[in-house]
């Protein structure tokens, strides 16, 4: 009997210690087969933290550039305003009319102030300075409109930073929204165009924006529904226009 019994006890601790090594051979296993996956989920993980870093780290690079350049491009154009200084404050009409242009085309920041107070002072031949401030409209205008995404940045920059308080450029950028709204050209962006367009509508003050409300809301009002973008920031200027 004690025998019997002690075979069966011997019998049960082979089972057990054989149903032990079967769980660890097992889990064994089953970490090897999962090692891939965690090596996999860890290096997307760190991959994915250092590119948000290099990401992180390009913009703050690029925003200090774009400090650098921005400087640097003022203090070109400072040069210039002093360099055309005798034009603009000589008795040549000429003269005055060349350095008008230059600081207008060449000094886009800086430039336009200058221009202004000179043209309004000492309009020189005012039919050719007239004619200088048209040229540059259009060509701001045509740049909001172009299929090249930087010639559109950059002449929004230049309208938000000297254009904004310039009645005429507003009516003729409404005149050029309302020409190729509603007409197929493949040599525009018009899409993009109206978009931007009507973020400067925006930047205007509401004195300036009052007598071409009406023409404006028109331009609102043929958006097309799909256009979701333009839609929001169309409603954001339909807001400000409320308060007229």
């Amino acid at each position: 009997m004690d025998e019997e019994i002690k075979k069966r006890l011997e019998l049960l601790e082979a089972a057990s210690h054989e149903k032990k090594r079967d769980f660890w051979d097992k889990l064994q296993m089953g970490s090897t087969a999962m090692m891939p996956i965690v090596i996999a989920i860890l290096g997307w993980y760190f991959t994915n933290s250092y590119n948000e870093r290099q990401i992180s780290l390009s913009e703050v690079k690029a925003s200090q550039d774009y400090s650098l350049e921005n400087s640097k491009m003022n203090v070109v154009q400072v040069q210039l305003i002093r360099d055309f200084s005798p034009q603009l404050t000589g008795s040549d009409a000429t003269g005055k009319d060349v350095a008008i242009a230059a600081l207008l085309y060449a000094a886009p920041a800086l430039g336009k102030s200058v221009a202004d107070i000179f043209a309004r002072k000492n309009p020189g031949s005012g039919s050719v300075v007239a004619d200088i401030y048209q040229s540059k409209r259009r060509d701001l205008i045509t740049s909001l409109f172009s299929k090249d995404p930087a010639k559109r940045l950059e002449a929004y920059g230049e309208i938000s930073n000297s254009w904004q308080s310039d009645d005429k450029f507003l009516s003729d950028l409404i005149g050029y929204c309302e020409k190729w709204q509603k007409t197929k050209n493949e040599l525009i962006d018009v899409n993009n165009g109206l978009y931007n367009s009507i973020i400067v509508f925006n930047g205007f003050p509401l004195k300036i924006i009052k007598p071409f409300k009406k023409r404006i809301k028109e331009i609102l009002a043929g958006i097309p529904s799909g256009s979701t973008k333009t839609l929001k920031t169309a409603n954001e200027l339909e807001e400000k226009l409320s308060k007229l």
